[in-house]
């Protein structure tokens, strides 16, 4: 019996986690149709005080879009658990906050080549700053739920 494969649920993480996993869903939907992301996202940023952050996800973003040296997964916003490369990203984005250089860079060296994976990088801590003027973490976890794979459910 194959062991099952954990999933991190949305739900599990910490708010600035699923805030910044739910904007870059919203993102991605966004473009997809080929509508306002900030309009989107911008009640919740609002609440939030928080409204700075919105233009840096953007870039954040579109930098990914046009510089990331490959394709990568990013999941419609109803979609419960993380992909894999959701997960990848919210990892670099925590070293990112918590100024864990080493980490962070060999994370964005996965992402972008060279000299980009240091622009991302510099990008990526003034959305973190935002965050952290807000007291806010993408840290941690609420709880970790297994969730069975269509497979194992099956048997």
């Amino acid at each position: 019996m194959a062991a099952q494969e954990q999933q991190i649920m949305v739900r599990s993480l910490s708010h600035g986690g699923q805030l910044f996993i739910h904007a870059i869903r919203r993102w991605a939907l966004a473009m997809a149709e080929q509508r306002c992301f900030g309009c989107d996202m911008q009640a919740e940023y609002e609440a939030m005080d928080m409204l700075d952050a919105l233009p840096i996800i953007n870039e954040i973003m579109c930098f990914m879009s046009r510089a990331a040296s490959f394709n990568y997964a990013i999941c419609h916003p109803d979609r419960p658990e993380l992909d894999s490369d959701e997960a990848a990203i919210l990892a670099l984005m925590r070293a990112v906050q918590r100024s864990d250089r080493d980490v962070a860079v060999e994370l964005a060296t996965h992402f972008f080549p060279g000299p980009l994976a240091m622009t991302f990088l510099r990008i990526a801590r003034a959305y973190t700053a935002v965050l952290d003027e807000n007291r806010i973490s993408l840290e941690g976890t609420r709880r970790l739920f297994v969730v069975p794979t269509p497979a194992a459910a099956a048997h």
